[in-house]
């Protein structure tokens, strides 16, 4: 699927694609070696769109997100990640959690 392609599905699917971390020291592409991070402003981005839930893409998003924003009266929750690092992408297995995240929609 082409860039365009995938912007008009998340579009038309009203999903939007945010990183928890904005900025970080990072060696190469893992992120076991992120250090010195921000956190994206969630509260901006909540005041101003009608977030419904929030879904991470992988273990270190979901450690990240819950230091800071665990109390969100959102729910959320941890996908295994789709990275080309991670030892065991499932592609089926992520796509079953994504359907049942949105299963009771």
């Amino acid at each position: 699927m082409t860039v365009e392609k995938r912007k008009e599905f998340l579009t038309r699917h009203k999903i939007a694609l945010w990183d928890i971390v904005t900025s970080c020291k990072i060696v190469g592409s893992s992120d076991s070696t992120i250090r010195e991070y921000e956190t994206a402003d969630l509260g901006k981005v909540l005041s101003r769109c009608p977030i419904e839930r929030i879904i991470l893409n992988g273990g270190t998003a979901y450690k990240i997100f819950l230091k800071r924003y665990a109390s969100l009266p959102l729910p959320y929750i941890k996908l295994p990640s789709t990275s080309p690092a991670n030892a065991r992408p499932k592609r089926k297995e992520w796509f079953n959690e994504l359907r049942a995240t949105f299963k009771d929609s």
